[in-house]
């Protein structure tokens, strides 16, 4: 009897769609639980346990959803035409829902930073805060997703960001700035541009004697950035200077020597100019003493402060001890919701019968929220582009 538990718990969800070969590349993801599921959140405290949706195509490539358990539904979009493979799992955190989103959701440079899948079965493992595993295959044409732009009103469109719209909303919200502000960024952005790179690339060829410019960079939709103006052929070996002169006969050393000469000879050339010298010497020993008092005010100041942080140091512990006595008590409110957690979640239990289909109007009315609404809109509106 222990085992057949044990069998249960391990599988513990069922995935549910309404077709595996859907026409649209946006679906409705339903779950529900095994018996005895609920029971064994309650008792392991499962603080707000969530189901975690990992989404592969054929190339391998991963996205990730974290949904409520209680809500029952989740709409997951597809951004590749073949077979897509959704494997879940129950998951929680002991530290809350912060702690699980950072642990499943968290990127750096737009990989995942923790692993889920097995790299020699490609299955989605788990640990000790996950339960149960589903997974299903569904089969996407390519028909169902969007149409691409043409290439010159993607650039345009794009001309913001690093990375393409992945729906036709998306698309519309940047077209809408594209068509808008855009044309009045540039017109006082671009000309600005324009003209420090200019004078960078004069400086560098006239001053620095290098070639080597990138003139295409200067071009307003090119998108290049400043570290593009110099192309990587443009090296002391390409310098025209370079055969010719060491670095103190480089243009701007004789530039300064040229301005030191000029200074130098005005000054044995006009006797008012050592007046003027001596009132500058002058005024520049007053401006030390002045530099001197501010040192000495903000040292002064330095130590006022440090005593009155000395003297409200504790402010922090309070706060912290504040903000643990907050944890705490959502912690307990948490914990007391789990205690329920079988009769606020009771719908979710597999019963065997003939399944209705997955719909959010087949939702109970407590979880048809409003963000649940929403993705029904946009699924309905907005069809994803194929990577």
């Amino acid at each position: 009897m222990e085992q057949a538990v044990m069998d249960r718990l391990k599988v513990g969800l069922e995935l549910m769609v309404n077709s595996v070969t859907p026409e649209s590349a946006t679906i409705e993801v339903g779950w529900c639980v095994l018996p005895g599921v609920l029971e064994h959140l309650r008792e392991r405290e499962a603080v707000s346990p969530h189901v975690l949706l990992v989404i592969t195509d054929e190339q391998g490539n991963e996205r990730r959803q974290l949904e409520p358990l209680e809500r029952g539904l989740a709409y997951v979009s597809f951004r590749a035409p073949g077979r897509n493979t959704i494997q879940a799992k129950i998951v929680w955190d002991p530290d809350g829902l912060g702690r699980l989103k950072d642990s499943f959701l968290s990127r750096e440079r737009g990989k995942y930073q923790t692993t889920v899948l097995s790299a020699s079965s490609g299955e989605l493992v788990g640990n000790a805060w996950t339960l149960g595993y589903s997974k299903i295959q569904v089969t996407v044409d390519r028909k169902c997703f969007a149409a691409k732009p043409p290439a010159w009103l993607a650039r345009w469109i794009n001309f913001w960001f690093e990375t393409e719209p992945v729906d036709e909303c998306a698309f519309r919200r940047r077209a809408i700035l594209a068509f808008t502000l855009q044309p009045l960024t540039l017109a006082l952005y671009y000309p600005l541009k324009l003209a420090i790179m200019l004078f960078i690339g004069l400086w560098y060829t006239v001053m620095l004697g290098r070639g080597g410019i990138n003139y295409r960079a200067l071009w307003p939709l090119a998108g290049a950035e400043l570290s593009e103006l110099v192309t990587r052929e443009a090296g002391l070996e390409r310098s025209f200077w370079f055969h010719l002169w060491r670095w103190q006969f480089s243009p701007p050393f004789l530039t300064i020597v040229t301005l030191l000469m000029l200074f130098v000879k005005s000054v044995s050339e006009d006797p008012k100019t050592h007046k003027h010298i001596e009132i500058l010497f002058r005024t520049f020993g007053q401006y030390l003493q002045y530099l001197a008092v501010i040192i000495v005010a903000a040292y002064a100041l330095t130590v006022l402060v440090s005593v009155l942080v000395g003297l409200i140091g504790s402010i922090p512990v309070v706060q912290q001890r504040l903000k643990e006595r907050r944890r705490e008590a959502a912690r307990k409110q948490a914990l007391a919701e789990v205690q329920q957690i079988e009769t606020a979640m009771g719908y979710l239990v597999c019963t065997g019968d003939v399944p209705r289909p997955v719909s959010f109007r087949n939702l109970p009315p407590q979880q048809r929220t409003f963000d649940l609404r929403f993705k029904e809109l946009k699924a309905r509106v907005c069809r994803p582009f194929a990577v």
